[in-house]
């Protein structure tokens, strides 16, 4: 009888216990050097060799690239960072939005 509710109490605690959640990064990878380097007036081959292909492909504007990161920490919100780069005639002629694009560390 001792050995079930041993049993039984060792099973209740370990459900109380917290779930490991690890680190999750997903979507573009992007770092500053590769901020850096973009400019506007591009072509849009010179931004994917830069940037690497948009998570975010439209099918009706592909002139809109969609870059879309996201960082989970364990059991912390979700921090998404998100930019769009617009382009005519294939030449970069915006990027939204303008303030400094953070990487978690």
């Amino acid at each position: 009888m001792k050995k079930i509710i041993l049993l039984f109490s060792v099973l209740i605690l370990t459900g109380c216990s917290f779930i490991y959640r690890p680190d999750t990064e997903q979507g573009n990878i992007i770092t500053p050097d590769m901020l850096a380097e973009r400019r506007l007036g591009m072509t849009s081959q010179q931004v994917k060799h830069i940037m690497g292909n948009p998570v975010l492909a439209h099918s009706f504007d592909v002139n809109r690239w969609d870059y879309i990161y996201t960082y989970r920490k364990s059991t912390r919100p979700t921090d998404v960072k998100r930019f769009t780069l617009f382009f005519v005639n294939d030449h970069l002629q915006k990027i939204t939005p303008e303030e400094k694009y953070k990487i978690p560390s």
